[in-house]
């Protein structure tokens, strides 16, 4: 897993700047099937942090989440594809978020390695999502309002095996 601390210090990978544009592939598989599963794997940017680096001169924060794959939908035994981008934007903590969310119908059997993607192309505002190496969707973020700053930021990457449930999660391995 990696990322960074708290304080938002460098972590051991490099930042991906957003007005470079990129690619990032997760090939990942969890050690068990259940509903209450929900691996993620996502970006986010360090301007988003404790000292509010994110906040502009309206007083809000802006930024936007990447998810590459954010989970599960939640079904038993699926692990449906599910990327996102959230355009967040408030004042902690009154955040209010809209989204584009792609999901790919097709259970998916998640004890298997599958790779999941997005390349990022700043010049055409354009997110396109990969499962196993092969486009299936894309979609335009240039009029969420988080754009005009999130392009200027420094994206981490994140790994996390989550669960559905607030009590009684399944453990699993990812």
């Amino acid at each position: 897993v990696c990322g960074q601390t708290t304080a938002s210090q460098p972590g051991t990978l490099p930042y991906l700047v957003m007005s470079r544009g990129f690619y990032i592939e997760y090939t990942y598989w969890t050690s068990s099937k259940n509903a209450d599963h929900f691996p993620a794997v996502w970006l986010n940017p360090q301007e988003h942090n404790g000292a509010l680096s994110d906040k502009q001169s309206d007083g809000n924060e802006y930024w936007m989440e990447l998810d590459v794959n954010e989970g599960g939908t939640g079904t038993p035994n699926s692990s449906n594809y599910r990327g996102a981008i959230h355009n967040w934007q408030g004042i902690y903590p009154n955040y209010a978020t809209t989204q584009l969310q792609p999901t790919d119908p097709t259970p998916l059997d998640p004890t298997v390695p599958h790779q999941y993607g997005m390349l990022i192309n700043p010049a055409t505002t354009t997110v396109t999502w990969y499962l196993d190496r092969v486009a299936i969707y894309s979609a335009n973020f240039g009029s969420f309002p988080a754009w005009q700053y999130a392009k200027n930021y420094h994206y981490y990457i994140i790994m996390g095996a989550q669960s559905f449930a607030n009590t009684g999660a399944v453990p699993y391995n990812m």
